[in-house]
């Protein structure tokens, strides 16, 4: 199903997008290659439509939600950092995305605070600083992405305590 044509895909990453919300879906979905397969997708192309390329940074963000699959993109977020966030111009400019980049990068740099992975920690945080340098200029229409990034940041320079243990990944 994820090999679908770009103008197709649309509807299947938000079927599985819900999916993983659902314990039992999410915990199938971590044994397959899902994962590497969305990875393929960014990769092999960079002229998705827009709104296909939005539902694919949320179905990253939904991925750091249940405990399965948040496993399995925690395994992988030196990949997905490299690979899955190299936005073009179009990408930059379009509040919709930027804001489902944020989201994504903030679940992931709170799963990663959580298991108190330094070095990913600060590749994320070195990614929304650079992004909400790039959105900075543009803060009337970018302001909920400009908003997500330096919680990002926050979240992933901050230490793990009781009480930030309790923090959760948002679902999109």
């Amino acid at each position: 199903s994820l090999q679908w044509p770009n103008d197709k895909i649309f509807v299947v990453l938000d079927i599985l997008r819900y999916m993983l919300l659902i314990n039992s879906a999410a915990t199938y979905i971590s044994t397959t290659d899902t994962l590497a397969k969305l990875v393929a997708i960014r990769q092999r192309t960079n002229n998705l439509p827009t709104p296909t390329l939005v539902m694919l940074y949320r179905v990253i963000a939904n991925f750091a939600v249940k405990p399965a699959t948040a496993a399995a993109i925690s395994a992988s977020v030196a990949e997905v950092v490299e690979h899955f966030f190299e936005l073009g111009a179009e990408e930059k400019s379009n509040s919709k995305a930027m804001a489902a980049v944020s989201l994504s990068i903030l679940n992931l740099c709170t799963l990663l605070r959580l298991s108190n992975s330094d070095d990913e920690r600060v590749l994320l945080c070195s990614l929304a600083a650079q992004l909400l340098d790039e959105v900075s200029g543009k803060l009337e229409e970018q302001q909920e992405a400009a908003e997500t990034l330096i919680r990002s940041i926050a979240t992933a320079v901050s230490r793990r305590t009781a009480l930030q243990s309790s923090c959760q990944p948002h679902h999109v």
